[in-house]
């Protein structure tokens, strides 16, 4: 969907195989990783499945403080971590604290994502059905995948849309109150 979708990446499927086929290293990597150099949508959407899968983030300054503390009893979650500084150990407490920041709401798995789609109140008007136009359902519209935040640092643009260039924004836009639209549903 976000290679079609008009918002995201505005190409059809065929006009995707034709552009990778015209690409002299894509036959080749499609030979290395399927045996021939056929070049097919459902071929780039198991490439791009087997990709997303193996991107992984671990060993950042959160898991070691996170594995250092003790199994039990579960210290409570916004026990200071001692490698942070006061201020990273803040912006823990706000992201995890749902009337600071309430960022745990929708990532707040320890791969800092959700399991269903979620609606964040990203627009007072529903300009984007998302997930309500894949299921033609009304009551699922401006909902979106709750993509991690492991290295968010690294991956702008932010939102489905790409409409904030910097995490500033995103922090911005999540303060103004916008987080608060009646259709929200961050539990």
């Amino acid at each position: 969907m976000p290679i079609q979708d008009l918002v995201e990446m505005g190409m059809t499927l065929p006009a995707l195989e034709t552009k990778l086929k015209a690409l002299a290293y894509y036959p080749v990597l499609f030979q290395r990783a399927f045996g021939d150099s056929t070049i097919t949508s459902n071929r780039i959407s198991l490439a791009l499945s087997q990709f997303v899968r193996s991107v992984i983030s671990y060993k950042s300054r959160y898991d070691t403080a996170r594995s250092a503390l003790p199994n039990a009893p579960a210290p409570p979650p916004n026990a200071p971590y001692p490698n942070f500084t006061a201020q990273e150990n803040r912006g823990k407490e706000v992201f995890l604290t749902p009337n600071l920041g309430g960022c745990a709401a929708c990532h707040g798995s320890e791969t800092f994502t959700a399991p269903q789609e979620k609606n964040n109140g990203l627009d007072a008007v529903t300009t984007d059905r998302g997930f309500g136009a894949v299921t033609n359902n009304v009551n699922r519209d401006g909902e979106f995948k709750v993509t991690t935040l492991r290295n968010v640092e690294l991956t702008a643009p932010y939102m489905h849309d790409g409409r904030f260039a910097t995490l500033e924004e995103v922090v911005e836009h999540y303060s103004s109150g916008v987080r608060n639209h009646p259709n929200l549903s961050l539990s």
